[in-house]
């Protein structure tokens, strides 16, 4: 399958331009507001405990329709 045919589904990555953590999602807001909802608090967390957030990545796809 190539990659124009994959589901789409929630990204997050840190962006060096904006200097922060970037949350992406497709058409579905819910999704991508349940994604920042809980990994922003985790991220901050770890951040607070030394791990360097900047190199934390979070990708998962939709599951393709039977």
């Amino acid at each position: 399958m190539s990659d124009h045919k994959q589901p789409i589904g929630l990204r997050s990555y840190w962006s060096k331009r904006e200097r922060d953590t970037l949350f992406w999602y497709d058409k579905h807001k819910p999704d991508g507001h349940l994604l920042h909802h809980h990994l922003s608090p985790l991220l901050d967390e770890l951040d607070r405990r030394g791990f360097d957030v900047t190199t934390a990545r979070f990708q998962i796809r939709r599951k393709e329709a039977p």
